[in-house]
């Protein structure tokens, strides 16, 4: 604050220049915007989806039986995240440590958890959400030897405009185009 706009303040404060004057007075002095603080955040509602276990159960006789005797809850959440300006709308992670302390005396121990964004979910046909949860279950590689339950990550991890200009030029690449140009890819699920 500069001097003299403080000594135009004690001046106004001495003078008592009543209602009148303070009106004056708030007119000149350039007050901080007062910024409000920001609203509270609305605590996540998460939940467990028994139903989608449920389809979870089915897919892991299907199509993952070393998953045969893991214990996978599903928990939704009210959003789904965001990675690159894209919709996530499941992960896959072992159980936290946490959801077990809650969850062991009635459950028993948990191995692994997936989080789905439930608006996401809900823009999903019933084909693709399936498609989504064996996605995410192909993150779950069972128990290792050490008796560990473990994740792993993609089998491909690449960018279209680089299969374009360099083609499939690892054998992971190779393995991955070779698979697709077998199939009969629909446009949409």
């Amino acid at each position: 604050m500069s001097a003299s706009l403080a000594r135009e303040m004690l001046r106004h404060r001495i003078d008592r220049r009543g209602p009148a004057g303070r009106r004056a007075l708030n007119e000149r002095i350039p007050w901080p915007d007062v910024v409000a603080p920001p609203p509270p955040k609305r605590p996540m509602d998460w939940e467990r989806l028994q139903l989608v276990e449920k389809i979870v159960d089915e897919i892991v006789a299907e199509h993952h039986p070393h998953l045969a005797r893991a214990k996978i809850v599903v928990l939704g959440k009210p959003k789904a995240s965001k990675r690159g300006g894209k919709m996530n709308v499941a992960k896959a992670s072992k159980a936290a440590a946490a959801l077990n302390a809650l969850v062991k005396d009635e459950i028993g121990e948990v191995h692994y958890q997936i989080a789905i964004g439930l608006d996401g979910l809900d823009k999903l046909s019933p084909k693709q959400r399936r498609i989504v949860l064996d996605h995410e279950l192909m993150h779950f590689a069972g128990q290792d030897e050490a008796g560990k339950w473990v994740l792993v990550g993609h089998d491909v991890e690449a960018f279209t405009a680089e299969i374009r200009r360099h083609g499939a030029w690892t054998l992971e690449l190779e393995i991955f185009c070779r698979e697709a140009q077998q199939l009969a890819l629909p446009l949409s699920a």
